[in-house]
C-alpha cells in the first residue's frame, strides 16, 4: 500500500491541476421559464396591487399584469459564480423565457447540469429570489412568488445556499463593474478584471461575491497574500459564503494546513451541503487528517450531485476505507474513481489496491 505521504503529495497536485486543467467539454441548452405568481399577505384582494388584473382569484394564484407593470419588473438569471446570464422583462401573463445551459459534458463523458440564481426585482415590488435551479434536471417551468414594497414575505420558490442580506442590497453601478470583471476574468484580461471587481467594491462595500472573484484573480495573477486577504474579506461581508471557504481552504491544502483547510470546508458544507467540490475536498483533507469516517461520509454525499472533475473524493475515501478495515467498500469507492477518472496519475495505484483488496 503506497504511503500516506506519497497520497497526501498526489492528492495536493492533482487537486490544484483539476482546477487550473483545459478540458474539452460540449453543452446542450434549454428553455426555462420563469413565471412570477403575486402574493397577496393582506388578503384575497387587489386592491393596491400594482398592474393587476382585478380576477377575483384567490391568494397564490397567477395573475396577469398590466404592460407598465411588466416593465417596471425585471427577471434576472444568475450563474452561480454570480455572473448574469440573461435577463428579461415577464410579458403581460407574468412570465418570461431564458434560453440557458442544461447540461456540460466533458470529453471524458462526464455530466455536470449548471445550477442558476433567479432575482426578480423593480420599482414596485421586494426583491425576491430562487436558489439552486436546475434546468438541466427538470427545473424548466420556476414560480416565484412576488409582492408589493410593505407586503409580507411569501415563500420564493426552491430553497438553497444562503443569499445575504448584503448580496440583496447591490447596487446597479456596482452589480455592472462585478459583471464586467467576470467577463474579463473569463477572457484572462487579469488586469482589467482586477480594476473592475476593485470598482464595484469601492462602490459597494458590502459586495462579497466581488471580494472573492477579485480574490481569485488576484491569485491567477500571483499574488497569493492579497488574494487570500480578499477572501477573508468576502466572509467578513457574509460568514455564510461557501466559495470563499473553499477558495481558502484551496490555499491551506497547497501550505500542507490540513487541520485548518478541513475545518474551513465543513463550514463550506454546512452553509451548502451540496457543494460537490467542497465535499471532495472535505474527503481529501479529512484523509490526511486521519479523520477517516468525515472522509468517508463526505464522498458518499458527492454520490447525490453531479461532481465532474471531482474523483479525488473517491480516492481519498477509498483510502480511509482500507484504514478503517472495510475493504469491501474501499474497492466500489476506488471502481468509482477509475469510473471517473481512468487517465489520473492515480488510476495504476487504484487498480493495484482493486486486486490487493477483492477476494481470489
Amino acid at each position: 500500500m503506497f504511503s500516506r505521504r506519497a497520497l497526501a503529495r498526489l492528492l495536493i497536485a492533482l487537486t490544484f491541476l483539476s482546477c487550473a486543467a483545459s478540458l474539452s467539454f460540449s453543452q446542450t441548452t434549454v428553455d426555462m421559464r420563469v413565471t412570477l405568481e403575486w402574493s397577496r399577505g393582506r388578503g384575497p384582494h387587489d386592491a393596491g396591487m400594482p398592474g393587476v388584473a382585478n380576477r377575483g382569484s384567490s391568494i397564490g394564484e397567477s395573475h396577469g399584469m398590466d404592460a407598465a407593470t411588466s416593465r417596471q419588473i425585471t427577471i434576472r438569471v444568475i450563474s452561480d459564480s454570480g455572473q448574469t446570464i440573461a435577463e428579461a422583462s415577464p410579458d403581460t401573463q407574468g412570465a418570461a423565457t431564458f434560453t440557458v445551459t442544461g447540461q456540460v459534458v466533458s470529453d471524458k463523458g462526464n455530466r455536470f447540469y449548471p445550477v442558476y440564481r433567479i432575482r426578480v426585482f423593480g420599482s414596485n415590488i421586494d426583491e425576491a429570489w430562487a436558489d439552486n435551479v436546475q434546468p438541466g434536471l427538470g427545473d424548466r417551468m420556476v414560480t416565484i412568488r412576488i409582492h408589493a414594497k410593505g407586503e409580507k414575505p411569501a415563500d420564493t420558490g426552491k430553497g438553497g445556499a444562503m443569499i445575504s442580506a448584503a448580496t440583496l442590497a447591490v447596487p446597479p453601478k456596482a452589480e455592472k463593474e462585478f459583471d464586467k470583471g467576470n467577463q474579463a476574468l473569463a477572457d484572462g484580461k487579469l488586469p482589467e478584471a482586477r480594476k473592475h471587481f476593485e470598482t464595484a467594491i469601492a462602490l459597494y462595500p458590502q459586495y462579497d461575491t466581488a471580494y472573492n472573484n477579485l480574490g481569485v484573480t488576484l491569485m491567477k495573477s500571483g499574488d497569493a497574500v492579497a488574494g487570500k486577504q480578499a477572501f477573508e474579506k468576502a466572509l467578513a461581508v457574509n460568514d455564510k459564503f461557501a466559495r470563499a471557504y473553499v477558495n481558502l481552504a484551496r490555499i491551506a491544502m497547497q501550505e500542507k494546513s490540513y487541520a485548518e483547510a478541513s475545518a474551513l470546508l465543513k463550514k463550506a458544507v454546512s452553509s451548502e451541503p451540496l457543494n460537490a467540490e467542497a465535499l471532495s475536498m472535505l474527503a481529501q483533507a479529512s484523509y490526511l487528517t486521519g479523520d477517516y469516517a468525515v472522509a468517508v461520509e463526505s464522498a458518499r454525499r458527492m454520490h447525490d450531485v453531479p461532481h465532474p472533475g471531482l474523483a479525488l473524493g473517491h480516492f481519498a475515501a477509498a483510502g480511509s476505507l482500507e484504514k478503517l478495515n472495510r475493504p469491501a467498500e474501499a474497492v466500489v469507492e476506488y471502481k468509482l474513481f477509475l469510473q471517473e477518472a481512468p487517465q489520473s496519475p492515480l488510476a495504476e495505484d487504484a487498480r493495484q489496491a482493486i486486486t490487493r483488496l477483492q477476494p481470489q
